[in-house]
């Protein structure tokens, strides 16, 4: 890594910690000149090289490269460049009453009705550009927008309101997708947001989509210059003692449907230790002066997060399946079937669909078949941001403290999505017949 993208590194890191050593948001204030001042300097352009080489190595300007699939490999990269921190030279958001980081929905009585929790957002030089020219035009591809995220209470003691909760980034590829982004997303385990790791990527993803659609403009971008030259920027009300106004059981029915969600993000693969192994390999397939700049820009995969990836809790978590299994054999199926010794580490672990059968629409023909996944943002009610009830999804009170409501998914693409037909691809009474038959004939 070149000693400039060291110092960026190490200068990231010491704020870090002098972050979670306690400092708080009162404590620090920005008076919104800076950013734009010298812009473009020789870090903003540091940045930007690093960006360059992270999408040369992640063969992004390929023009028969697969846009319906991401590999492991891939998101490895990126993750490895946003915890390297070779994202904060940009130029970024500010916000002088707390550390730059804006929050991106109210606070109110405890519960953040929110979006992105609190962010600090980072613009490559490109997206700077687009906004400085007054948004006309189309962002150039090969641009960046991260969302570097924080919990919503910027007081929160069990896990550190000015510590990162992860990123979500979106980087212009108009060639690739009718939307024009490739979206990412990942959450640190043990987050304010989520209790298990997310690390997933797409294009055309409809979780995203749902929201970024309704931009008033034709980047599904809700950037605005006033939130990076600090003339009033996008703010939000922050209420932790508000008057009685009845919310107190909405904000519990909102905590609990959260606290209960599903781990419908877990990265489903063999093992952990094989995905940095994907990387390797992937790095390996670089031609030499690609891997010299890999090597010098963005340096190996960090320890720190190798140590993260490959720890045993990781592991297990991102090892969960899609849907928890039963406590005991189902009675019914045992007296049909008999009762067989199943050794678990056999076991093949179903992927989540989203990763493994996405056809998104791309940027050339409109008219090819999609899968049904880039309708669920918005048709199904397995999950909002910010732990929002979902309009199709019904609570029943239960009664019971630990467990206060069943939930039942009334959309179409929930019911569908649990048929025997949503699920027939991965049935394993199929899969035996199809293997009886091919071995028959």
């Amino acid at each position: 890594m070149a000693a400039g993208a060291k110092r960026c590194v190490w200068g990231w890191l010491l704020a870090t910690i002098a972050v979670i050593g306690g400092c708080t948001s009162e404590t620090l204030e920005y008076n919104g000149t800076v950013t734009l001042a010298d812009y473009p300097n020789p870090k903003t352009l540091e940045s930007e090289l690093a960006k360059d080489v992270l999408l040369e190595a992640i063969g992004f300007w390929k023009e028969d490269k697969d846009t319906q699939s991401v590999s492991a490999a891939h998101m490895m990269e990126i993750t490895a460049f946003l915890y390297l921190g070779l994202h904060t030279n940009w130029v970024h958001d500010v916000d002088a009453r707390s550390m730059n980081i804006r929050p991106t929905g109210p606070f109110i009585g405890d519960v953040g009705y929110n979006t992105h929790q609190r962010a600090r957002i980072y613009y490559s030089n490109g997206i700077v550009d687009w906004l400085l020219n007054d948004r006309q035009g189309e962002i150039p591809d090969g641009s960046m927008l991260v969302k570097q995220m924080y919990p919503t209470d910027p007081n929160n003691t069990s896990y550190g309101g000015d510590k990162v909760t992860g990123w979500a980034v979106m980087i212009r590829d108009s060639k690739s997708s009718a939307d024009g982004w490739f979206w990412f997303l990942f959450f640190f385990p043990g987050t304010p947001s989520y209790g298990s790791p997310v690390l997933l990527s797409q294009y055309g993803m409809s979780f995203c989509l749902s929201c970024h659609a309704g931009a008033d403009n034709d980047m599904h971008t809700f950037s605005t210059i006033n939130n990076i030259n600090g003339k009033n920027p996008s703010q939000y009300t922050s209420i932790h003692n508000p008057p009685s106004i009845n919310a107190q059981n909405a904000a519990q029915l909102i905590s609990n449907g959260h606290l209960t969600m599903p781990n419908t993000f877990d990265l489903h693969l063999e093992d952990v230790e094989s995905l940095l192994a994907k990387v390797d390999d992937h790095r390996d397939t670089h031609p030499k002066d690609l891997a010299d700049k890999v090597g010098k820009h963005l340096g190996d995969m960090p320890k720190e997060l190798i140590k993260m990836m490959g720890g045993g809790s990781m592991a297990e978590l991102m090892m969960k399946p899609v849907t928890p299994p039963l406590t005991a054999p189902n009675p019914a199926i045992v007296k049909a079937f008999g009762k067989s010794p199943v050794n678990k580490k056999e076991l093949v672990v179903l992927p989540w669909d989203l990763t493994t059968g996405h056809v998104g629409v791309d940027g050339v023909d409109p008219e090819q078949f999609v899968t049904s996944d880039n309708c669920r943002g918005c048709h199904d009610a397995s999950l909002l941001l910010g732990g929002l009830q979902p309009s199709m999804m019904w609570y029943e009170d239960t009664g019971d403290p630990d467990v206060p409501h069943n939930k039942y998914n009334l959309a179409v693409f929930g019911e569908w999505g649990t048929s025997m037909m949503g699920l027939a691809g991965r049935d394993p009474i199929f899969h035996a017949q199809l293997e009886a038959e091919q071995a028959l004939r």
